[in-house]
């Protein structure tokens, strides 16, 4: 996690963007001011962290709630 916050601080001190590419979730989320989700090659979803947060919330309440037409 440290070698995050470093690359983080680096990032802002210098003021350029970058994209981290990453497959933890968690140190993805850690690093991250946006999010994108990719599925076989494909933006599914694009946000801030709690835009995402709040989508995949809400694609688990639907599966939850009606399995068939909420795997969509």
């Amino acid at each position: 996690m440290r070698e995050e916050i470093q690359i983080r601080r680096n990032q802002k001190r210098l003021g350029i963007p970058f994209i981290p590419v990453n497959h933890n979730q968690e140190k993805a989320l850690s690093m991250a001011d946006r999010i994108a989700l990719i599925h076989k090659g494909r933006i599914k979803a694009l946000g801030a962290r709690q835009e995402i947060h709040a989508l995949a919330l809400c694609r688990v309440l639907c599966r939850a709630l009606d399995p068939v037409r909420g795997a969509g």
